[in-house]
Protein backbone atom coordinates (compact mmCIF):
# COMPACT_ATOMS: atom_id res chain seq x y z
CA UNK A 1 0.00 0.00 0.00
CA UNK A 2 1.20 3.43 -0.71
CA UNK A 3 1.64 6.30 1.54
CA UNK A 4 3.38 9.60 1.18
CA UNK A 5 5.99 9.09 3.85
CA UNK A 6 6.63 6.57 6.94
CA UNK A 7 7.43 8.36 10.45
CA UNK A 8 8.61 6.01 12.57
CA UNK A 9 8.06 7.09 16.11
CA UNK A 10 4.81 7.55 17.18
CA UNK A 11 5.20 10.04 20.43
CA UNK A 12 3.84 13.26 20.71
CA UNK A 13 6.01 14.91 17.47
CA UNK A 14 5.57 11.67 15.25
CA UNK A 15 2.35 11.77 15.92
CA UNK A 16 1.72 15.53 14.68
CA UNK A 17 4.27 15.31 11.88
CA UNK A 18 1.73 12.21 10.75
CA UNK A 19 -1.27 14.47 11.47
CA UNK A 20 0.30 17.66 9.54
CA UNK A 21 0.58 15.11 6.19
CA UNK A 22 -2.73 14.04 6.69
CA UNK A 23 -4.01 17.38 6.62
CA UNK A 24 -2.66 17.80 3.29
CA UNK A 25 -5.22 15.03 2.24
CA UNK A 26 -2.08 12.43 1.63
CA UNK A 27 -1.95 9.00 3.51
CA UNK A 28 0.83 8.35 5.96
CA UNK A 29 1.62 5.32 7.50
CA UNK A 30 3.27 5.97 11.36
CA UNK A 31 6.05 2.79 13.32
CA UNK A 32 4.62 2.18 16.68
CA UNK A 33 7.12 0.56 19.64
CA UNK A 34 3.91 -0.18 21.92
CA UNK A 35 1.53 -2.70 20.52
CA UNK A 36 -0.99 -1.08 22.24
CA UNK A 37 -0.63 2.62 20.80
CA UNK A 38 -0.38 1.57 17.38
CA UNK A 39 -4.01 -0.32 18.13
CA UNK A 40 -5.44 2.93 19.72
CA UNK A 41 -4.51 4.88 16.52
CA UNK A 42 -5.56 2.15 14.35
CA UNK A 43 -9.27 1.64 16.02
CA UNK A 44 -10.22 4.73 17.48
CA UNK A 45 -7.97 7.48 16.08
CA UNK A 46 -6.65 8.50 19.13
CA UNK A 47 -3.25 8.81 20.76
CA UNK A 48 -2.51 8.98 24.53
CA UNK A 49 1.20 11.12 23.80
CA UNK A 50 -0.99 13.69 21.95
CA UNK A 51 -4.03 13.78 24.03
CA UNK A 52 -7.23 15.56 22.41
CA UNK A 53 -6.43 14.99 18.76
CA UNK A 54 -8.60 13.31 16.05
CA UNK A 55 -6.01 11.40 14.24
CA UNK A 56 -7.29 11.50 10.65
CA UNK A 57 -8.35 8.74 8.75
CA UNK A 58 -5.67 8.71 6.45
CA UNK A 59 -3.43 8.15 9.09
CA UNK A 60 -2.55 4.39 9.38
CA UNK A 61 -0.36 2.30 11.99
CA UNK A 62 2.08 -0.64 12.27
CA UNK A 63 4.56 -2.43 14.55
CA UNK A 64 6.21 -3.53 11.40
CA UNK A 65 9.65 -1.93 10.85
CA UNK A 66 9.74 -4.08 7.52
CA UNK A 67 6.49 -2.30 6.20
CA UNK A 68 7.39 1.05 7.41
CA UNK A 69 10.69 0.36 5.47
CA UNK A 70 8.47 0.07 2.39
CA UNK A 71 7.96 3.39 2.15
CA UNK A 72 11.06 5.38 0.30
CA UNK A 73 10.44 8.66 2.42
CA UNK A 74 11.03 8.08 6.36
CA UNK A 75 10.94 10.46 8.78
CA UNK A 76 12.59 9.05 12.31
CA UNK A 77 10.98 10.86 15.07
CA UNK A 78 12.09 8.60 17.66
CA UNK A 79 14.55 9.46 21.25
CA UNK A 80 17.79 10.20 20.07
CA UNK A 81 18.85 7.31 22.74
CA UNK A 82 16.56 4.48 20.41
CA UNK A 83 18.36 5.26 16.94
CA UNK A 84 21.18 2.74 17.36
CA UNK A 85 18.37 0.06 18.03
CA UNK A 86 16.21 0.97 15.37
CA UNK A 87 18.58 1.45 12.61
CA UNK A 88 20.16 -1.63 13.53
CA UNK A 89 16.96 -2.89 12.97
CA UNK A 90 15.48 -1.12 9.95
CA UNK A 91 19.24 -2.08 8.14
CA UNK A 92 18.43 -4.62 6.36
CA UNK A 93 15.43 -2.90 4.33
CA UNK A 94 16.88 0.48 3.77
CA UNK A 95 18.17 0.90 -0.08
CA UNK A 96 20.43 3.60 -1.31
CA UNK A 97 17.18 4.81 -2.56
CA UNK A 98 15.72 5.99 0.56
CA UNK A 99 15.48 9.54 2.14
CA UNK A 100 15.79 9.53 5.90
CA UNK A 101 14.73 12.99 7.51
CA UNK A 102 16.13 13.08 11.07
CA UNK A 103 13.40 14.73 13.26
CA UNK A 104 14.69 13.90 16.52
CA UNK A 105 16.81 16.30 18.48
CA UNK A 106 19.64 15.10 20.06
CA UNK A 107 22.74 13.14 20.15
CA UNK A 108 23.82 9.40 20.77
CA UNK A 109 23.79 8.79 24.37
CA UNK A 110 27.26 7.01 24.52
CA UNK A 111 29.51 8.90 22.62
CA UNK A 112 27.78 12.31 21.81
CA UNK A 113 27.73 11.79 18.19
CA UNK A 114 25.38 13.60 15.88
CA UNK A 115 22.31 11.27 14.70
CA UNK A 116 23.38 11.77 10.90
CA UNK A 117 26.88 10.56 11.65
CA UNK A 118 24.74 7.20 13.58
CA UNK A 119 22.63 6.64 10.11
CA UNK A 120 25.78 6.54 8.18
CA UNK A 121 27.42 4.17 10.24
CA UNK A 122 25.00 1.95 11.31
CA UNK A 123 23.39 1.13 7.71
CA UNK A 124 25.03 -0.76 4.78
CA UNK A 125 23.40 1.53 2.53
CA UNK A 126 23.44 5.19 1.47
CA UNK A 127 20.52 6.71 1.86
CA UNK A 128 19.99 10.95 1.17
CA UNK A 129 19.77 12.42 4.79
CA UNK A 130 17.95 15.27 5.83
CA UNK A 131 17.36 17.27 9.25
CA UNK A 132 14.06 18.94 9.71
CA UNK A 133 14.23 21.33 12.54
CA UNK A 134 12.66 24.41 13.88
CA UNK A 135 10.24 25.91 16.42
CA UNK A 136 6.82 23.85 16.54
CA UNK A 137 5.23 22.48 19.44
CA UNK A 138 3.51 19.32 18.46
CA UNK A 139 -0.07 20.40 19.00
CA UNK A 140 0.02 23.46 17.44
CA UNK A 141 1.70 21.43 13.91
CA UNK A 142 -0.95 18.63 14.48
CA UNK A 143 -3.74 21.71 14.78
CA UNK A 144 -2.71 22.84 11.97
CA UNK A 145 -1.59 26.23 13.38
CA UNK A 146 0.79 28.14 10.85
CA UNK A 147 4.42 26.81 11.54
CA UNK A 148 7.85 27.64 9.92
CA UNK A 149 10.19 24.88 9.94
CA UNK A 150 13.49 24.02 7.79
CA UNK A 151 14.92 21.10 6.19
CA UNK A 152 18.71 20.77 5.94
CA UNK A 153 20.28 18.78 3.71
CA UNK A 154 23.12 18.04 0.93
CA UNK A 155 20.45 16.72 -1.52
CA UNK A 156 18.79 19.45 -3.37
CA UNK A 157 16.55 16.03 -4.69
CA UNK A 158 15.56 15.03 -0.71
CA UNK A 159 15.08 19.28 -0.01
CA UNK A 160 12.13 19.21 -2.70
CA UNK A 161 10.54 15.68 -1.47
CA UNK A 162 9.58 17.03 1.77
CA UNK A 163 8.60 20.30 0.19
CA UNK A 164 6.36 18.37 -1.99
CA UNK A 165 5.45 15.96 1.26
CA UNK A 166 4.88 18.59 3.85
CA UNK A 167 4.08 22.10 2.59
CA UNK A 168 0.88 23.73 2.02
CA UNK A 169 -1.09 26.62 3.35
CA UNK A 170 -0.59 26.33 7.28
CA UNK A 171 3.07 25.00 6.78
CA UNK A 172 6.05 26.93 4.94
CA UNK A 173 9.58 24.77 5.02
CA UNK A 174 12.83 26.93 4.05
CA UNK A 175 15.83 24.97 3.09
CA UNK A 176 19.57 25.31 3.72
CA UNK A 177 22.60 22.48 3.61
CA UNK A 178 24.13 22.60 6.82
CA UNK A 179 22.78 19.52 8.36
CA UNK A 180 25.52 20.11 11.18
CA UNK A 181 24.61 23.43 12.45
CA UNK A 182 20.51 22.47 12.17
CA UNK A 183 21.64 19.37 14.51
CA UNK A 184 23.49 21.14 17.15
CA UNK A 185 20.92 24.42 16.95
CA UNK A 186 17.73 21.51 17.22
CA UNK A 187 19.81 20.37 20.75
CA UNK A 188 20.78 22.59 22.15
CA UNK A 189 17.97 24.88 22.59
CA UNK A 190 16.64 22.37 24.99
CA UNK A 191 19.28 22.90 27.76
CA UNK A 192 18.61 26.74 27.34
CA UNK A 193 15.14 25.92 28.25
CA UNK A 194 15.97 24.23 31.24
CA UNK A 195 18.20 27.25 32.76
CA UNK A 196 15.32 29.21 31.40
CA UNK A 197 12.36 27.44 33.57
CA UNK A 198 14.89 27.05 36.37
CA UNK A 199 15.29 31.32 36.23
CA UNK A 200 11.35 31.94 36.18
CA UNK A 201 11.16 29.42 39.12
CA UNK A 202 14.01 31.84 40.90
CA UNK A 203 11.53 34.87 40.08
CA UNK A 204 14.39 36.38 38.48
CA UNK A 205 12.21 38.45 36.31
CA UNK A 206 11.77 38.52 32.24
CA UNK A 207 15.04 40.27 31.78
CA UNK A 208 17.45 37.66 32.88
CA UNK A 209 15.21 34.74 31.02
CA UNK A 210 15.89 37.45 27.79
CA UNK A 211 19.59 37.19 28.69
CA UNK A 212 19.96 33.54 28.94
CA UNK A 213 18.32 33.15 25.64
CA UNK A 214 21.11 35.56 24.14
CA UNK A 215 23.39 34.32 26.03
CA UNK A 216 22.96 30.34 25.91
CA UNK A 217 22.56 31.12 21.67
CA UNK A 218 26.05 32.54 21.89
CA UNK A 219 26.86 29.71 23.88
CA UNK A 220 25.51 27.32 20.77
CA UNK A 221 27.07 28.86 18.17
CA UNK A 222 30.56 28.20 20.40
CA UNK A 223 29.92 24.99 20.16
CA UNK A 224 28.63 24.44 17.07
CA UNK A 225 31.26 26.43 15.09
CA UNK A 226 33.74 23.93 16.58
CA UNK A 227 31.82 20.89 14.56
CA UNK A 228 31.97 23.09 11.59
CA UNK A 229 28.37 24.37 11.84
CA UNK A 230 27.42 27.40 9.61
CA UNK A 231 26.80 30.67 12.23
CA UNK A 232 23.71 31.69 9.66
CA UNK A 233 22.09 28.59 10.35
CA UNK A 234 21.81 28.92 14.36
CA UNK A 235 20.83 32.57 14.13
CA UNK A 236 17.88 30.82 11.70
CA UNK A 237 14.77 28.35 12.59
CA UNK A 238 16.80 25.43 13.96
CA UNK A 239 18.01 27.63 16.15
CA UNK A 240 17.27 31.04 17.45
CA UNK A 241 13.62 30.33 16.68
CA UNK A 242 13.28 27.69 18.59
CA UNK A 243 15.81 28.55 21.05
CA UNK A 244 12.70 31.09 21.64
CA UNK A 245 10.03 29.09 21.46
CA UNK A 246 11.32 26.47 23.92
CA UNK A 247 12.98 28.75 26.47
CA UNK A 248 9.32 31.34 26.62
CA UNK A 249 6.55 28.71 26.86
CA UNK A 250 4.67 26.32 29.65
CA UNK A 251 4.24 24.58 26.96
CA UNK A 252 7.60 23.05 26.40
CA UNK A 253 8.29 19.86 28.69
CA UNK A 254 12.23 21.22 28.88
CA UNK A 255 11.17 24.27 30.22
CA UNK A 256 8.87 23.14 32.88
CA UNK A 257 11.81 20.53 33.81
CA UNK A 258 13.46 23.50 34.32
CA UNK A 259 11.11 25.08 36.84
CA UNK A 260 10.37 22.38 39.30
CA UNK A 261 14.70 22.28 39.32
CA UNK A 262 14.33 25.67 40.15
CA UNK A 263 11.76 25.24 43.24
CA UNK A 264 14.53 22.21 44.61
CA UNK A 265 13.10 19.15 43.19
CA UNK A 266 15.53 17.01 42.34
CA UNK A 267 16.05 15.71 38.85
CA UNK A 268 14.00 12.41 39.95
CA UNK A 269 11.30 14.97 41.47
CA UNK A 270 11.25 16.96 38.64
CA UNK A 271 11.32 14.35 35.59
CA UNK A 272 7.98 12.90 37.73
CA UNK A 273 5.97 16.09 37.59
CA UNK A 274 6.58 16.21 33.71
CA UNK A 275 4.93 14.49 31.19
CA UNK A 276 7.11 13.16 28.65
CA UNK A 277 10.54 12.90 27.71
CA UNK A 278 12.79 15.55 27.96
CA UNK A 279 15.82 15.10 25.65
CA UNK A 280 17.42 18.50 27.28
CA UNK A 281 18.72 16.21 30.51
CA UNK A 282 20.55 13.79 28.24
CA UNK A 283 22.05 16.46 25.97
CA UNK A 284 23.51 18.99 28.90
CA UNK A 285 25.47 15.95 30.01
CA UNK A 286 26.89 15.17 26.67
CA UNK A 287 27.60 18.31 25.69
CA UNK A 288 29.24 19.64 29.34
CA UNK A 289 31.62 16.44 28.91
CA UNK A 290 32.83 17.57 25.54
CA UNK A 291 32.66 21.14 26.18
CA UNK A 292 35.56 19.93 28.57
CA UNK A 293 37.33 18.38 26.87
CA UNK A 294 37.43 20.22 23.75
CA UNK A 295 38.45 23.30 26.01
CA UNK A 296 35.15 25.62 24.98
CA UNK A 297 33.79 27.84 27.42
CA UNK A 298 30.06 27.40 27.90
CA UNK A 299 28.60 28.52 31.06
CA UNK A 300 25.28 28.29 30.93
CA UNK A 301 25.26 24.79 29.59
CA UNK A 302 27.80 24.00 32.28
CA UNK A 303 25.61 25.11 35.05
CA UNK A 304 22.47 23.73 33.98
CA UNK A 305 24.30 20.23 34.00
CA UNK A 306 25.74 20.73 37.20
CA UNK A 307 21.84 21.63 38.68
CA UNK A 308 20.56 18.48 37.06
CA UNK A 309 23.12 16.24 38.14
CA UNK A 310 22.79 17.77 41.93
CA UNK A 311 26.05 19.39 42.33
CA UNK A 312 25.18 22.97 43.13
CA UNK A 313 22.30 24.72 44.15
CA UNK A 314 20.59 27.04 41.35
CA UNK A 315 20.79 30.27 43.44
CA UNK A 316 24.30 29.36 43.65
CA UNK A 317 24.43 29.16 39.71
CA UNK A 318 23.26 32.42 39.92
CA UNK A 319 25.51 33.74 41.98
CA UNK A 320 28.54 32.25 39.40
CA UNK A 321 27.06 33.78 36.93
CA UNK A 322 26.93 37.37 37.74
CA UNK A 323 30.58 37.31 38.80
CA UNK A 324 32.38 35.99 36.12
CA UNK A 325 35.14 37.52 34.27
CA UNK A 326 33.90 40.81 32.38
CA UNK A 327 34.46 40.44 28.55
CA UNK A 328 33.41 41.76 25.47
CA UNK A 329 29.96 40.42 24.35
CA UNK A 330 31.05 39.18 20.80
CA UNK A 331 33.89 37.52 22.22
CA UNK A 332 33.93 34.07 20.49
Amino acid sequence: MNFAAGIIGAGAWGTALAQSIALTEKRVLIWCYEEDTCKKIQKTKTNPFLKGLAIAETVEATTSLKEIAEQKVLFIAAPANCYTEILSQLNQYITDEHKIIISSKGFRPSDGALLSDVIEEVLTSKPQIGILAGPAFAKELAAGKPCMLTISSKHIELINTVNEILSYNKLRIYNNDDIIGAQIGAALKNIVAIASGIADALELGESVRAAIISRGLKEIERYARVYGAQNETIYGLAGLGDTILTASSKTSRNYDFGYYLGTGLTRQEATEKVDGYMEGIQTARIVTTQSLSQGIDLAIISAVDGIIQGDVLPEKVVEFLMQRPRTHELDT
